[in-house]
């Protein structure tokens, strides 16, 4: 810590560069968990863990661009977990 000014009354304390990487390590840390079942959206991995299909049938089935299920987040494909139950409650294969 630095101390700046002449008395306890003007005192300012900075933090150092170790201070403020312990503390974004240890809020990182506490980030919690959400269940797949309680997730609106799903990444691939997530989905095809949810769901059971394999990555490349989920990939195959986002990939049409007529898909309601899936939300492009740049190249990244996330799959909008209710609508994709849905989808799949409907289909007799796939």
């Amino acid at each position: 810590m630095i101390k700046l000014g002449t008395n306890d009354s003007e005192t300012v304390k900075v933090a150092t560069a170790d201070q403020l990487i312990e503390r974004r390590v240890t809020v990182k840390r506490k980030r919690t968990e959400v269940p797949l079942w309680q997730k609106g959206l799903l990444t691939l991995e997530e989905a095809a863990e949810y769901t059971g299909l394999g990555l490349q049938k989920l990939r195959e089935l986002s990939n049409d661009d007529r898909c309601e299920f899936v939300l492009w987040n740049g190249a990244k494909r996330m799959f909008k977990r209710r609508k994709l139950e849905e989808y799949l409650d409907n289909q007799f294969s796939i």
